[in-house]
């Protein structure tokens, strides 16, 4: 017994799924919708919290660039006069430079190496 194709679509047809009824097609794509916009929601405060972060860290970081501007200046300018002073002091020249640049070195790396007091331990700090 052979089959044509016609018959084999007309047998196989029986057996083919259905989709689901317009209803169910509507519910479901309201469902979809509905559950979108509430995972959107749920990242609301995730969002707002990574912004207000982000604002703060621009904020920060200009006020610290605006504070520190100066101070690297004026500790430049202070390095720079204590070796004037120093290659003075060895006589000047460039061996008087090179022992003023070795002697500022070492005071810049005990500088380094003594910690900072805390000030919160100092009299009259608030507490």
């Amino acid at each position: 017994m052979t089959l044509k194709d016609d018959e084999i679509e007309r047998a196989l047809r029986r057996y083919r799924p259905v989709g689901p009824s317009d209803a169910l097609s509507a519910h479901i794509a309201a469902e979809t919708r509905r559950a979108r916009r509430g995972r959107l929601l749920a990242w609301l405060p995730a969002a707002a919290a990574l912004a207000a972060m982000m604002l703060l860290h621009l904020l920060a970081s200009r006020t610290y660039a605006e504070i520190s501007g100066p101070a690297e200046r004026a500790a430049r300018e202070v390095r720079a006069t204590e070796l004037e002073s120093l290659t003075a002091a060895f006589g000047g020249g460039d061996l008087g430079r090179a022992e003023a640049e070795r002697v500022l070195a070492e005071v810049e790396e005990s500088r380094a190496q003594v910690p900072l007091p805390d000030p919160s331990l100092s009299e009259g700090a608030p507490r």
